[in-house]
């Protein structure tokens, strides 16, 4: 299957590459790397679980994400990253900490979702060095037609 990415125009290139990550990897089904992505105070926002407040912790996460990689197993999907827009540019403080990907699903029907991430930087100390690692900070999904 594989996703199809469709790159529209050109930014912060390393968040991008997490979120093409983040569906590769549940396209791979490997919960515990597409996990790393989050902190355990990521947030996730959907429409499915009602949860006021959001998923909120890895552990609040995990089982959402599990369903997601069982929902998704066999359909056809394609990414494609939104332009910028100016209340994207605000919320993220012109710092291209958000970004939108639509994605579209296809076995039959189509069914399209606007993920939008927030990251942040997180430091972790590797072999005596600081590294910064880019983490998904809050994702909300929204489904449309």
């Amino acid at each position: 299957m594989g996703f199809k990415y469709t790159n529209t125009k050109s930014r912060s290139q390393t968040n991008e590459d997490v979120v093409v990550e983040f569906f590769s990897l549940i396209e791979g089904k490997n919960i515990d790397r597409l996990l790393n992505l989050f902190s355990e105070d990521s947030v996730i926002y959907e429409q499915f679980s009602k949860i006021e407040g959001g998923l909120r912790g890895k552990s609040a996460i995990e089982p959402f994400l599990k369903v997601s990689i069982m929902a998704i197993d066999g359909l056809q999907h394609q990414i494609k990253f939104e332009p910028r827009s100016q209340l994207d540019t605000n919320i993220a403080n012109n710092n291209n900490k958000v970004v939108n990907a639509l994605v579209k699903f296809q076995k039959g029907d189509i069914l399209k979702a606007r993920f939008t991430f927030e990251f942040d930087g997180s430091n972790e100390i590797k072999s005596h060095q600081i590294e910064t690692r880019t983490i998904i900070k809050t994702l909300s999904i929204q489904f449309f037609k």
